[in-house]
């Protein structure tokens, strides 16, 4: 029996009241499980299915099945503060959407665990955003392995999306962004989250950095959630 907490990341009704849902576990990563929700007391609430709602569960793990079955599952912490703000829930979206599309390892991993925790924790309890979407990205690309190479100098003043580093001038077919631009990445990159931005280059950069992810991680594509967050935002 393994007892362990877990981050709702996607649900898929396949039938009345039961779901498939993709958890990212403390102790095994990624796992699937079929779950049942009910309105009687004492039973699973649909609440339970929320995106990044933190859980605590037990269940045997069965190597060869793809789905596995929750034996006793509870919420483990709720964050209050988010639930209340329109604000902080079109965040938490954004940051479901990010780390549904990033995290494909069904692996233990306690350090991105307690990163995607922590992170959550601070939408929870700060009321200040402007930088927090882009602190986000660049600590999780951290944790994915893919951290750009920050050799920004006056030379080396192009970012370049699909080597990941600054150079001297854009090649044919590469993928960059502008000098300006480059040199807020690298300001990010060197956690200068004082900088002073618009909030047009705070998007820009979101945007930025998403594309980096689209460049580096296999069918990461499109956020659906970008385009709300920005008018949230607004």
């Amino acid at each position: 029996m393994i007892k362990t907490r877990a981050f709702v990341f996607r649900s898929i009704k396949t039938k009345d009241n039961t779901y498939v849902v993709k958890l990212y576990t403390e102790e095994l990563g990624l796992i699937s499980f079929i779950i049942i929700i009910s309105q009687s007391k004492g039973k699973i609430k649909s609440s339970y299915l929320q995106p990044l709602t933190m859980l605590e569960l037990s269940f045997d793990y069965h190597q060869n099945k793809e789905i596995q079955r929750v034996s006793d599952i509870s919420i483990h912490q709720q964050f209050l503060n988010i639930s209340n703000s329109v604000v902080k829930q079109s965040v938490l979206y954004f940051l479901n959407e990010v780390l549904t599309k990033s995290i494909k390892e069904e692996e233990r991993n306690p350090r991105l665990f307690q990163f995607i925790f922590d992170s959550i924790q601070q939408l929870d309890t700060e009321d200040s955003y402007f930088y927090f979407t882009l602190q986000f990205l660049i600590e999780l690309s951290i944790h994915l392995g893919i951290y750009p190479e920050n050799n920004f100098s006056r030379v080396h003043n192009i970012f370049s999306l699909d080597e990941g580093r600054f150079i001297d001038s854009p090649k044919v077919g590469s993928k960059c962004v502008n000098e300006h631009e480059s040199e807020a990445l690298s300001e990010l990159l060197n956690n200068n989250f004082n900088l002073q931005i618009t909030k047009v280059t705070r998007n820009r950069l979101v945007e930025i950095l998403l594309n980096y992810f689209d460049e580096h991680i296999p069918e990461f594509g499109q956020l659906k959630s970008m385009q709300v967050l920005a008018e949230v935002f607004e």
